[in-house]
């Protein structure tokens, strides 16, 4: 800035001429004075060759028009210049610099005031000269008059921040602000009225109280009515004790506050237990074992709740006019029973019975491995029984697969037995109860089926619950195309998949073995790349591969060999060629060679027919 004046007074001398300069440059001293604390003191000087400022507080400058930031009024006072013109003579000049203090505005302690009123803010001022002052309050939407010392707030209904700034009139100097925060006190936030219990037997108390908030400063004052007449109060909590029906009135109201709360509650009075059920629906005769069974009676006048009882292994939990019963493998024939309730107590109880038959748990077969074209024998093993009395067996099966070709061997705790056969399905029955004279364990009947390939599956419902499908047992047979991985090993499929060029062995390949158009069964590669199949019977199967390792990547001379390959330069061997095919054409080709240059710089990221390619392996089992 110095240089900058400097240049000025240079140009103007130039332009005037020495003798000019010297008599119309008169050397003065300004300043910008007099200003508020904190302001920036701006000193100003004539043009010359050198300045020399001193003031208050050891304050001096070399500069031409020096500036003091923030200024204090301890700064306030004389400020000298030495200034040397341009002809080298030194001159001296004074000025008063005045710095006022500011005012200090004050709003006041906070205050509370009840919801939905106002309130008169209370502002003075202090300082600076003493005054006269003039105030402005912030936000002016929430007063009458911003302007005034004391303005008055708008109704309010949240709490308020008020901020007060006073200006001097003599000197202009501006307070900082002060603040002040009016808060609002609302109505209370927990009113409501109370009952405990709600219903009562006729003659006996319920508790009815006034729950109010706590954020109120002022205690508040109760007045309660009735419905019939006949009851009042100012209290908080009272003991009531009517005989009917009674709606209870309140009124909430405060000294200073200018609102009114008002509220109602009803107690229900009974005369008596409620009627009995009059009807129980659901079902008379089940299964053990059975789940989720509904049981309902039509609602009961007065009643409040419904209390359920159920004989032993029958389990449900309600308190309304419905229940959900489970039945246990335990559950024993008795009498559902059920009851409506109020306050003066529980009714008489209405019984229902329930009968519940035992479905026996009773049939086990055999691990079974079989070919297709095998005759297949399938034991059918007692478990447990539990009141099965006659047997009454319905047994259904695959035509697809199975064709039934007697029966076996027939236990003589059975026998006689009666055999129907329809179209896929054996209908057999015994006259004699046997249940208690089969151990567990034996068997008790060898049914046998030629096995014609496929998925083969036995269902089949037995005893007194035959026609209920929670009293049914299924069975699926290990019988899956030929390809057996349980049970017995016929034949075993082993070897090794490697990397073609290296022989490195490939770790965690997936591998199908499929025979036909059957569904295939996996395997995978150990760490040495080996892979076992068991228990496979005769036939022509497919050994495909998939990989879900790392691809090992591509260069330019991949793509030269393929180029190569394809004009005849050279020969790739079968897997290199199988390789090479990258865009899954069936041929070897420009393209292909293409494709992998293409990766090799980035340009794409995969190839079609993707980045690992395995051959396909045709084993014959005899």
């Amino acid at each position: 800035m110095t240089r900058i004046w400097i240049l000025f007074c240079l140009a103007y001398l130039l332009l005037a001429g020495p003798d000019a300069a010297i008599a119309q440059s008169p050397v003065y001293a300004k300043s910008n004075s007099p200003i508020c604390s904190g302001d920036t003191i701006k000193l100003l000087s004539a043009c010359g060759l050198s300045y020399q400022w001193t003031g208050p507080n050891g304050f001096i400058s070399d500069l031409q028009n020096p500036t003091i930031p923030y200024a204090t009024v301890n700064q306030s006072g004389t400020y000298n210049l030495l200034l040397t013109t341009f002809s080298g003579d030194t001159v001296s000049r004074s000025l008063a610099v005045i710095i006022n203090p500011l005012p200090i505005a004050h709003c006041g302690t906070n205050q509370s005031i009840f919801f939905l009123s106002n309130t008169q803010l209370n502002g003075s001022a202090t300082n600076g000269l003493g005054g006269p002052y003039s105030y402005h309050w912030a936000p002016e939407n929430l007063l009458a008059n911003p302007d005034l010392q004391n303005p008055v707030t708008a109704i309010l209904t949240q709490n308020a921040r008020f901020i007060l700034t006073v200006t001097e009139s003599s000197t202009g100097c501006i307070s900082l602000p002060d603040s002040t925060i009016v808060y609002v006190l609302g109505p209370p936030s927990g009113f409501k009225p109370t009952l405990t219990p709600p219903i009562v037997c006729s003659g006996n108390i319920s508790l009815l109280s006034a729950d109010f908030g706590a954020d109120t400063i002022e205690y508040p004052h109760f007045n309660w009515s009735s419905d019939p007449p006949g009851f009042t109060s100012v209290y908080a909590n009272n003991h009531v004790q009517p005989s009917v029906n009674t709606t209870y009135y309140l009124t909430v109201s405060y000294d200073y506050h200018p609102f009114i709360y008002t509220d109602s509650i009803t107690l229900i009075v009974q005369q008596n237990p409620p009627a009995s059920p009059a009807l129980l629906t659901g079902s008379e005769t089940l299964c053990s074992g059975m789940q989720k069974q509904i049981y309902h009676i039509d609602s009961v006048a007065d009643a409040v709740y419904y209390h359920w009882s159920f004989p032993s292994g029958i389990s449900g939990s309600s308190s309304t006019d419905s229940v959900v019963v489970d039945f246990s493998q335990e559950a024993v024939s008795g009498n559902i029973m059920v009851a409506a309730g109020n306050a003066c107590g529980l009714s008489t109880y209405l019984s229902e019975a329930v009968t519940v038959n035992h479905c026996p748990v009773m049939f086990e077969l055999d691990t079974l491995t079989s070919c297709p074209g095998e005759t297949l024998f399938i034991p059918i093993k007692v478990s447990q029984f539990a009141d099965i009395g006659l047997l009454n067996l319905s047994l259904e099966y695959d035509t697809n697969s199975l064709v039934f070709q007697g029966i076996e061997h027939i236990n003589s705790s059975v026998s006689p037995l009666t055999m129907e056969e329809s179209t896929s399905a054996l209908l057999l029955s015994s006259t004699i109860p046997f249940g208690a004279w089969i151990p567990d364990g034996d068997t008790l009947l060898v049914l046998k089926f030629n096995y014609s390939g496929g998925n083969a599956s036995l269902n089949w419902v037995s005893g007194q619950c035959q026609v209920w499908s929670s009293c049914g047992t299924s069975l699926d047979l290990n019988l899956n195309n030929g390809l057996l991985m349980e049970g017995n090993p016929l034949t075993s499929l082993n070897g090794k998949v490697s990397y073609t060029g290296n022989n490195i062995p490939l770790q965690g390949l997936l591998l199908q073995l499929s025979q036909d158009e059957h569904s295939a069964i996996s395997g995978t590669t150990d760490l040495n790349g080996n892979y076992q199949f068991t228990g496979l019977c005769p036939g022509e199967y497919t050994l495909t591969i998939q990989s879900s390792l790392p691809w090992g990547g591509v260069n330019s001379i991949d793509a030269l060999l393929v180029l190569k390959h394809f004009t005849g330069v050279i020969q790739l061997n079968p897997m290199q060629i199988l390789a090479a095919d990258v865009d899954a054409s069936g041929y070897v080709n420009s393209t292909d060679a293409l494709q992998i240059a293409r990766r090799f710089t980035g340009i794409i990221s995969s190839f079609p027919a993707g980045d690992w390619v395995f051959e396909t392996a045709t084993i014959s089992i005899p």
